[in-house]
């Protein structure tokens, strides 16, 4: 437990900002030039389907269908929380680091709930999805199939949360939210079940 204490400690504050920081430092820049502005075959989502098969005459299947999978994604949060609550609950018990992850050395530095919620829950859930769903996912469904694209994102996402004893977490949490991604086709169901499940853990687990 000292090795894992040396190993986790150091990386608390370190690791959460990079966490936030790393997806625009490394995929934003070229983002611009370089989505294509449609997928190919392999990055063609079901909603897409639907569309080009004429089901969608109107907007209500296609609407059904993206609340349907977002309500799917939202739904398996709760397993995911409950691990998260009971793993990393274990975790800093034993560590003894509660004061010492990012939310704690956020309010010790005395910023408040709004400004802690912008930087933990909405900023990651808006730019990780832009980055690691939008970007990263659509252009490997390009070239490689739909679960291998996710499952690539999902291992991406993971190591650039540079957060080792976490990481089985995170990444089933990158699949489920490239699950969602791959669906529907948007972003913006993915969008709100990240800022959910942020919220949930920095209002109630930390």
């Amino acid at each position: 437990m000292k090795i894992l204490r040396k190993m986790a400690l150091p990386c608390g504050l370190v690791g959460g900002v990079w966490g936030l920081l790393a997806p625009a430092l490394v995929l934003l820049p070229v983002a611009v030039g370089a989505t294509p502005p449609f997928p190919g075959e392999q990055g063609k989502t079901e909603m897409m389907s639907m569309v080009e098969a004429g089901v969608a005459g109107d907007a209500l299947p296609v609407l059904s269908f993206i609340a349907l999978m977002g309500l799917l994604g939202l739904l398996a949060l709760v397993p995911l929380l409950a691990i998260n609550y009971t793993y990393h609950g274990w975790l800093l018990r034993e560590l003894g680091a509660k004061s010492r992850w990012l939310p704690g050395r956020l309010r010790q530095l005395g910023l408040g709930e709004p400004g802690l919620i912008f930087f933990l829950c909405v900023f990651p859930a808006v730019l990780e999805e832009i980055s690691f769903r939008g970007l990263v996912q659509h252009w490997l469904q390009i070239a490689v199939r739909p679960v291998r694209a996710i499952v690539l994102a999902s291992c991406l996402f993971t190591v650039l949360h540079f957060s080792i004893l976490s990481a089985p977490y995170i990444f089933a949490v990158g699949m489920v939210l490239g699950w969602v991604k791959w669906k529907t086709g948007s972003l913006y169901p993915g969008i709100l079940i990240h800022f959910i499940h942020n919220l949930i853990v920095v209002e109630f687990f930390w």
